[in-house]
């Protein structure tokens, strides 16, 4: 059983494959952009689970709660969303950032290999939250596919789909 088959997924899961979405946080102009409209929409794909930005002591945290049940946090699932996360980031910006650490609350894997090559940073495990901790500077990159106008009718479409309308 390959323990890490999570990450994996995550990695290669390709661009795109979450359309709307995929290309909803893209079109922002900078990754804090992303990010924020990643918290903001996160319903649009999934409405259990709610990324939020915060700054914290001179780093930018990214906490991702259950909101329906916020003591069922699936490790397979967690990690392949901060896999996907990252590394859909990653290729939008063209930049290859680094999140300086990443917590899970679940227990570690016997092996941390992949852990360390997708996500590059240090992995803590039995935290009290999820989350990913970032270098404010890393929320300036600017990203490849940045569209104002593409930007705002994606986000126009996500909100209605999001509050029942028919768009």
């Amino acid at each position: 059983l390959d323990v890490a088959v999570a990450l994996n997924w995550g990695e290669f899961l390709p661009f795109g494959a979450y359309k709307t979405y995929d290309y909803l946080l893209a079109t922002a102009p900078t990754l804090e952009d992303g990010l924020m409209k990643a918290a903001r929409y996160n319903g649009f794909v999934n409405d259990a689970f709610r990324p939020s930005l915060r700054r914290h002591r001179g780093q930018i945290w990214v906490d991702y709660t259950n909101c329906l049940d916020p003591q069922c946090n699936p490790p397979e699932y967690i990690e392949f969303v901060f896999a996907c996360f990252l590394l859909r980031f990653r290729h939008t910006t063209g930049v290859a950032w680094r999140s300086l650490e990443i917590h899970f609350q679940h227990p570690p894997p016997r092996d941390l290999s992949e852990h360390h090559r997708i996500f590059q940073a240090r992995v803590r495990f039995r935290q009290p939250v999820t989350r990913a901790i970032l270098d404010p500077a890393t929320l300036r990159i600017g990203q490849l596919l940045a569209d104002a106008a593409t930007s705002e009718l994606l986000e126009h479409y996500v909100r209605g789909m999001l509050n029942g309308a028919d768009v």
